[in-house]
C-alpha cells in the first residue's frame, strides 16, 4: 500500500505540472504570471511631421512591430508597498520562441554571470526556466529592455555606445510608460499580463548608394563608411559610463548634450547588401546626438568600376533623435573619369 500511495502522489504531481498549476502556498498568495510578447515602436516607414510637438501625438496610429523569434529581453519588476514606495527591482530574463501551437511566445530563460555583469547567451536563450510567481492582490511595476544586453548585477545599469541598438520602456511617452499592474489569482492558475510597447532608444543612419551614369559596379571597401562627430557614450553624474534603463526619471534617459561629440564609428563594408533595385544599402545605430554646434563627417570607402575611391561629406546643424531613421541617398557616377557622388535628394526622411 505504501508503494501505491507513493505512485499516486507522483502521478498527481505530474498531472498538476502538465496542467500548469502554480505551486501556490497554502493561503494561495502566489500567482503564476505570464507575459504576452511585447511590441516595439521603431523602424517602421511612417514619416513624422516636424510640426508635431506632442510626444504621444507622434506615436498615435503608428504601427508597432513584434519582437522577432530569438529576441531576448530583460524584465524588471518592483512590488508596490503599502506606503506607496517600491521594493528594489528584481531582474528576470526572457526569450521569444515559437510555441507548440506555432505562435510566438515569451519564455522565462536562463542567464549567465561574468564578473559584475549579467548577460543572456545563445545557449541561455534556449533554456526554459521557472515561470514568474508574484503575490496575489498586489501591485507591481514592470519595465523592459530588448535585447538583453550585458547589465551590471549590482545596480541593473548598463554601458551603451554608438553601434548598440535596443528598445525599452520609456516614461517620456504615455504609450510606452511603466504603469502598475494589479496581480490577481485566476481559476486557471495563470495571470496574463500585456505590457505597453517599448520604443527604440537609439537613432539609425541608413545609407543607400545607387549606380549612376557610366558606373557598372559599386561595392564597399572593407573600411566601409566612417562617421565621426557623434555623441560620446552616455555618462551619468557619478562619472561612470552607465545607463540606468530601469529608472523612471527622465534625466536617466539617453539625453543629447551639446559638446562631447568626439566619438566615431565604422559601418564595415561587409555590412552592406544589395537591395532589389541593385542599390547598396547599409545601416547602423548611433546614440542620440545634438550636432548643432559641431560637424558630423562621413567618409565613404568604395570601389567604383573596380577602382578604390573615397568620398567625404559633412552634416551641419543636425539633431539625431532616438527612434528615428535618417536615410541618406547617394548616386555614384563618372564624369571625365572622375567619380561624382550626388545627393539623390537633399531632404531628410525621418522614420519613427
Amino acid at each position: 500500500m505504501r508503494y501505491i500511495s507513493i505512485y499516486v502522489f507522483f502521478l498527481l504531481l505530474l498531472l498538476s505540472c502538465e496542467r500548469g498549476v502554480s505551486p501556490q502556498s497554502s493561503d494561495g498568495e502566489l500567482v503564476e504570471v505570464r507575459l504576452l510578447p511585447p511590441q516595439v515602436y521603431g523602424s517602421v516607414p511612417a514619416v513624422l511631421s516636424k510640426a508635431t510637438t506632442d510626444r504621444d501625438e507622434i506615436l498615435k496610429d503608428l504601427p508597432v512591430r513584434n519582437l522577432e523569434e530569438g529576441s531576448t529581453l530583460w524584465l524588471s519588476y518592483e512590488l508596490r508597498k503599502d506606503d506607496g514606495t517600491y521594493e528594489p527591482p528584481v531582474l528576470k530574463a526572457y526569450s521569444v520562441r515559437k510555441s507548440g501551437g506555432g505562435y510566438m511566445a515569451l519564455y522565462a530563460c536562463g542567464h549567465s554571470k561574468d564578473g559584475n555583469y549579467l548577460y543572456v547567451s545563445e545557449e541561455d536563450a534556449q533554456k526554459t526556466t521557472s515561470p514568474l510567481y508574484l503575490k496575489h492582490d498586489s501591485y507591481y511595476r514592470f519595465r523592459m529592455i530588448s535585447p538583453a544586453m550585458k547589465i551590471f548585477s549590482e545596480n541593473l545599469h548598463m554601458t551603451v555606445d554608438n553601434g548598440d541598438s535596443f528598445a525599452s520602456s520609456d516614461q517620456r511617452y504615455e504609450s510606452t510608460s511603466s504603469t502598475d499592474v494589479h496581480i490577481e489569482s485566476q481559476s486557471s492558475g495563470v495571470y496574463y499580463v500585456n505590457l505597453k510597447p517599448m520604443i527604440q532608444q537609439t537613432a539609425r543612419l541608413k545609407f543607400t548608394l545607387k549606380k549612376g551614369k557610366n558606373v557598372s559596379s559599386v561595392r564597399m571597401m572593407a573600411d566601409g563608411v566612417e562617421i565621426s562627430g557623434l555623441q560620446n557614450p552616455y555618462m551619468h553624474q557619478s562619472g561612470s559610463l552607465q545607463y540606468n534603463w530601469s529608472s523612471l526619471e527622465l534625466k536617466d534617459t539617453l539625453v543629447m548634450r551639446l559638446g562631447d561629440k568626439e566619438a566615431w564609428i565604422t559601418l564595415a563594408g561587409d555590412k552592406f547588401s544589395e537591395d532589389q533595385n541593385g542599390n547598396l544599402v547599409g545601416s547602423l545605430s548611433i546614440l542620440p546626438t545634438d550636432a548643432r554646434s559641431n560637424t558630423v563627417t562621413i567618409l565613404m570607402n568604395m570601389s567604383v568600376n573596380g577602382v578604390p575611391t573615397q568620398y567625404i561629406t559633412t552634416l551641419n546643424r543636425m539633431v539625431f533623435e532616438h527612434a528615428r531613421s535618417y536615410n541618406m541617398f547617394f548616386e555614384v557616377g563618372l564624369k571625365d573619369d572622375i567619380v561624382v557622388v550626388n545627393w539623390q535628394n537633399i531632404s531628410w526622411t525621418e522614420d519613427i
